[in-house]
């Protein structure tokens, strides 16, 4: 396994680009229409559209009545078209563990290449910091937009983690690419999926990086501020930001299972309010791969209050309002609710009101069908026109933009995502698509290793990280940003019609029926919503290696690397189990029996045992993790595990002989695997 690469100086820019002299007086007017002018003269000779430019004016963006705009380029209609770029809420936590200071993370992003932290090995370069061909490949698809997924804990930089990949360097790298992006004329959207809570007033980083149902009330607004003073350029950087969008949550998700009431959900989305952890442990089903994780009691911040936190930021650094992203209820995918739930905030002129720059935030994905069409695994609930005309048009009605940060299918295909793109092009709804996340490494004519992200388990819309699409989904996609666009369909810079890269898996593109998107005319406004993929982004697990616990989906897992990535989300038959069903200390030491079924690759990953429910130690009562241990099993065999208890295990067990626990197993290519067991000495 690779390691490393030495820290390294992550400059403001993110690369090296010389900058212009400064002007003064008419003539910068004068020239910039001049540079203007030719750069436009040479793209359309190229034949390479608006994809080529670089180091253009970064956009501004904006809401102005019921849409998005860019006030670089007033006069163009902005639709947001873009794509997530997973990775930077996982790979600086992966394999976090508290008990091992600094040694939590293998990278910043998570690609082009999978660099897993090693202290016992050279260093080689690792993801700090990213090259400008994958931006430039972003370009070429038409891309005008990119959704950041963030951790709070990797930007506060616990002590768990490596300060190499978090803290202020973590800040630097985002900083960075949010200016990169800038330079290409992209719109960075910085979205706070993995947070952290509080209990009695005490930080509980969130280093399992399970996706909660929303911010807690203090972390919340504290890591929002700190991001708009970081983009506002508080902390040294390049200058104020203006191409960013603030989605204040990934995927919002208010029900029984966090014992919030029946029919409150909406309210405690706008005014926050205490979740309680009494919801079962419940094992998967093929039904229900990814049941609920028990959440940690806590309060949440409503999206007010992280309104308000990024308002007084904004204001304190003299800075104009920035569009700011609300997803819905149902990880995103249930508006209903959203406009009669809109929350009154402080105004800076001593009054409150209904924040002119809030943006409904939606998330839809497509079913996996099996070969005859029978449905394998189910999309998301709002998943046709009369549910997106009532809530995405209602929202759109009363004046508002709508932005869907995550779509996408789990079957290669392209027919559900097809359908709603249309659909959205014609109500001036914008998208992105889950996710820009390669399959395999290397190049066309050597892919190299697969990487675990998959065009069905991502599902991802690129083979190779040079922008070669995906069969179907990808590649519709491509083709549609492009066309949106007003870019050539032929030419050296079209990734569209790339030819299929040798060993990946063939997809089925048969589409689906689906049904058609009502006919309405392009709009000539430009769209004020991003598509995304359905409340789902689910990590490996809730261990140490790290992944959330419910939505947006990601890669397999690398067969070779010794932390899996989080994000996937396969239905197939597990290949790990734990064949005991108690596990005993003796001798300071717990062994447990871990078997890896038959088939190409073998079973890597990390078992973590905590208590079933909140345990008195101390003057602490908490859900204490008493095991935290890694394996490594060859498939077809098993593996008998010796790992010595965590300190709370050491001292939980000196106080009581029998303990009720539940163990979550984390196993690469394969969903968190979740059984009860118990524990005595």
């Amino acid at each position: 396994m690779p390691r490393p690469r030495p820290l390294v100086r992550v400059t403001p820019s993110g690369t090296r680009i010389r900058r212009p002299l400064p002007m003064h007086g008419r003539m910068t007017t004068r020239l910039r229409a001049i540079a203007v002018a030719l750069v436009a003269t040479v793209l359309i000779l190229s034949g390479a559209g608006a994809a080529s430019a670089a180091d253009v004016a970064p956009p501004r963006v904006a809401v102005e009545g019921d849409r998005l705009v860019d006030l670089e380029r007033p006069d163009e209609p902005l639709q947001l078209r873009g794509v997530n770029r997973s990775g930077t809420e996982y790979a600086c936590a992966s394999g976090a563990d508290p008990s091992r200071p600094g040694r939590g993370g293998y990278a910043i992003f998570d690609g082009p290449t999978y660099n897993s932290y090693d202290p016992s090995r050279p260093t080689v370069p690792s993801d700090i910091a990213q090259p400008d061909d994958s931006i430039r490949a972003m370009r070429d698809w038409g891309v005008n937009a990119v959704r950041i997924p963030l951790s709070d804990a990797c930007w506060f930089g616990d002590p768990a983690l490596n300060p190499q990949y978090s803290g202020s360097n973590y800040q630097s790298a985002i900083a960075a690419y949010v200016d990169q992006l800038g330079r290409h004329g992209i719109i960075a959207v910085l979205s706070l999926h993995v947070a952290s809570t509080t209990e009695a007033g005490k930080l509980v980083p969130n280093l399992g990086m399970r996706l909660l149902p929303m911010p807690d009330a203090d972390e919340g607004p504290r890591f929002w501020k700190s991001v708009v003073s970081r983009m506002a350029g508080a902390l040294p950087t390049t200058g104020k930001r203006r191409n960013v969008i603030y989605d204040v949550f990934n995927e919002p998700h208010l029900d029984e299972d966090e014992a919030v009431p029946a029919g409150a959900g909406w309210a405690c989305w706008r005014d926050g309010c205490d979740v309680n952890t009494v919801d079962p442990v419940v094992a998967p089903t093929p039904a229900d791969p990814l049941p609920a994780d028990p959440t940690p009691t806590y309060r949440t911040a409503g999206v007010g209050a992280l309104v308000t936190a990024i308002r007084t930021e904004e204001r304190s650094q003299s800075l104009p309002p920035q569009p700011i992203l609300l997803g819905g209820l149902d990880y995103a995918n249930d508006l209903s609710g959203w406009t009669t739930h809109l929350p009154r905030t402080p105004d800076g002129r001593g009054g409150t009101g209904v924040d002119p720059g809030l943006v409904a935030a939606f998330h839809a994905y497509g079913a996996r069908r099996n070969a005859d069409g029978s449905v394998a695994r189910a999309g998301t609930a709002c998943n046709d026109v009369a549910c997106w005309d009532r809530d995405l048009g209602g929202i759109r009605a009363t004046g508002r933009p709508v932005v869907t940060g995550e779509i996408g299918q789990y079957d290669c295909r392209a027919d559900f995502t097809g359908a709603f793109t249309r659909w959205a092009d014609g109500k001036d709804v914008s998208y992105l698509a889950w996710t820009w996340n390669a399959m395999r490494e290397g190049t066309p004519a050597a892919p190299g290793d697969a990487t675990g992200w998959t065009c069905d388990h991502g599902p991802t819309l690129i083979k190779l990280n040079d922008g070669t699409p995906t069969d179907a989904f990808g590649l519709e996609y491509c083709k549609h940003l492009r066309a949106r666009a007003g870019m050539s369909s032929s030419g050296e810079t079209n990734p569209c019609p790339a030819a299929r890269v040798a060993s990946d898996p063939p997809a089925d593109a048969t589409p689906v029926p689906v049904p058609p998107a009502t006919p309405t005319p392009t709009p000539t406004a430009p769209p004020a919503t991003s598509g995304t993929p359905t409340t789902t982004t689910p990590p490996p697990a809730d261990p140490a290696p790290g992944a959330p616990a419910a939505t947006t989906p990601v890669p397999e897992t690398t067969p070779a690397a010794p932390v899996v990535p989080p994000r996937a989300v396969p239905v197939e038959p597990r290949n790990v189990r734990i064949t005991s069903s108690s596990l005993r200390l003796r001798r300071g030491k717990v062994s447990l029996k871990v078997a890896c079924t038959a088939g190409r690759t073998r079973c890597t990953g990390r078992i973590r045992v905590r208590t079933a429910t909140k345990v008195a130690l101390g003057r602490r009562r908490a859900v204490l993790v008493v095991l935290n241990v890694a394996f490594d099993v060859p498939a077809g065999r098993s593996a008998t595990l010796v790992a010595g208890p965590t300190a709370d295990g050491r001292r939980l067990l000196r106080a009581v002989r029998r303990v009720r626990t539940v163990s979550t197993v984390t196993s690469m290519g394969d969903l968190p695997m979740t059984r009860r067991l118990t524990l005595s000495r």
